[in-house]
């Protein structure tokens, strides 16, 4: 944990984690329009007169983009005009000025909304005041950088393009600044807009809990989509059993290390219905590379049928491969010395040994490495 900020925004972080990473996500209809009454009673707005759950994410996300209510700050229910006049909000501004800012402001997720910042106030200049905000700026900071984040209703639409003006229908667009709120205000106090943020967000985070995503108004009919389910690995969307990314039974998205597939492409990899010979003639390398990384040792070895070159005392042996590509390609198979599983990667082809190939991997000199290895 991160000792610049408080123990409860620590586990506000884990508990959202939690929320966006079920795989089973109930959807409590009824629990989730009473906090959304709560919630347009809070703000003063009409009553809603008519809900409705869209089941098809694509549908939701061309209703949201005609919506003019789901584009105000954020999305319908984000009460950024409460935030916008908090006390913690001036200090979310001079945050934004200090230069471990920038590369949050540069990236694309965040730039329609700082840009909608810059339109709407000027930064705040008080050095105390920046002051008070640093700890609040590491524990937002700390939201964008954790699984919580990547497995949010809102990153999961803005990174994907066929649906990325659905984010700001998200019900956690605001929980960057919903994080950032909550740290500033166990140390400062706030005013009115604080608590009413404050307040709204919580009850957001209540309707995540009940299986809610996304969520719009159109005049006064409330229309509903329920949270998506994410498979993430090494901070990176993957799975070879199902969808990463599932939002309904026509809305699917395939990854495998971070790299998106079609779902045609997805199943013809796992099922083994593609050859490493027919991936190897991919032209696009990340996709190949993702590929590559989730075949087993064994099925390189069984379906190349490699000629050795060269092996180590430990086992571990460096293969040539002909017919693939126009010249012979080289394989290394080798095991990890702290979690011994066997691995297999393509490697120059001016390698003669497997030491000289693990000495290059490891970036040590390959007497060193021999020497290691007798040591």
């Amino acid at each position: 944990m991160n000792k610049n900020y408080d123990i409860r925004v620590y586990n506000l972080i884990e508990k959202i984690n939690k929320l966006n990473l079920r795989q089973k996500i109930p959807f409590k209809q009824d629990k989730i329009i009473e906090c959304l009454k709560k919630i347009d009673v809070i703000l003063g707005r009409d009553e809603i007169k008519k809900v409705q759950k869209i089941i098809n994410f694509k549908e939701f996300s061309s209703s949201a983009s005609s919506a003019s209510s789901a584009f105000s700050a954020s999305s319908a229910y984000s009460a950024s005009p409460a935030y916008l006049s908090s006390s913690s909000f001036s200090a979310y501004l001079t945050s934004l000025a200090s230069p471990a800012y920038s590369a949050y402001l540069s990236s694309s997720t965040y730039s329609t909304y700082s840009a909608y910042l810059d339109s709407l106030a000027s930064p705040v200049s008080s050095t105390s005041l920046a002051s008070l905000a640093s700890s609040s700026f590491s524990a937002s900071s700390a939201y964008l950088d954790s699984l919580a984040y990547l497995s949010s209703s809102s990153y999961l639409a803005s990174s994907t393009s066929s649906f990325s003006l659905a984010y700001l229908a998200s019900i956690d667009y605001n929980f960057r600044e919903f994080i950032f709120s909550f740290e500033w205000n166990l140390k400062n106090k706030g005013n009115e807009k604080d608590k009413k943020f404050l307040k709204i967000q919580q009850l957001l985070l209540k309707c995540k809990e009940y299986g809610l995503g996304y969520a719009f108004r159109n005049k006064d009919i409330l229309n509903l989509f329920q949270a998506p389910i994410v498979q993430i690995k090494n901070n990176r969307y993957h799975s070879t059993k199902k969808p990463a990314i599932y939002f309904d039974d026509n809305n699917q998205l395939y990854y495998i290390e971070g790299i998106k597939f079609k779902k045609s492409e997805w199943e013809d990899m796992v099922s083994g219905k593609l050859s490493i010979k027919e991936i190897l003639m991919w032209t696009n390398t990340e996709k190949q590379r993702a590929a590559m990384s989730v075949i087993s040792t064994e099925r390189f070895i069984t379906e190349l049928n490699p000629k050795e070159i060269n092996r180590n005392e430990r086992g571990d042996i460096l293969y040539e491969v002909e017919g693939i590509l126009p010249k012979p390609v080289r394989i290394a198979k080798y095991k990890d010395w702290s979690t011994e599983r066997v691995y297999a990667k393509f490697v120059r082809p001016e390698l003669n040994t497997i030491d000289e190939v693990l000495a290059q991997k490891h970036n040590i000199g390959l007497v060193a490495w021999i020497n290691g290895l007798h040591s």
